[in-house]
């Protein structure tokens, strides 16, 4: 009498590989969110530096209505009392 042994392997997918986390992963659109980061960052540094450029443009313009106003006083009565402010 002859003894038959058959052994069977069943083999199931590990969790970290299954069909649908790969799926699930593939499914995030990658260049969306880095696209999106770096046109908000340049957006963001472009507001700053216009921002700044807009703020010098009024303090120069707030000083050469100061030095308007300072050298039309000196020459607004046309006296001799103007001229000699100027020439000290």
């Amino acid at each position: 009498m002859a003894v038959q042994i058959t052994t069977t392997l069943f083999t199931t997918p590990t969790p970290s590989h299954t069909d649908s986390q790969v799926h699930s992963l593939s499914s995030i659109p990658i260049g969306a969110i880095v696209g999106g980061t770096i046109a908000g960052s340049a957006l963001a540094v472009l507001v700053v530096v216009t921002w700044i450029y807009w703020g010098k443009q009024i303090q120069k313009t707030k000083r050469k209505q100061e030095e308007e106003l300072v050298c039309g006083s000196y020459f607004k009565n046309g006296t001799r009392h103007s001229l000699g402010l100027l020439l000290l």
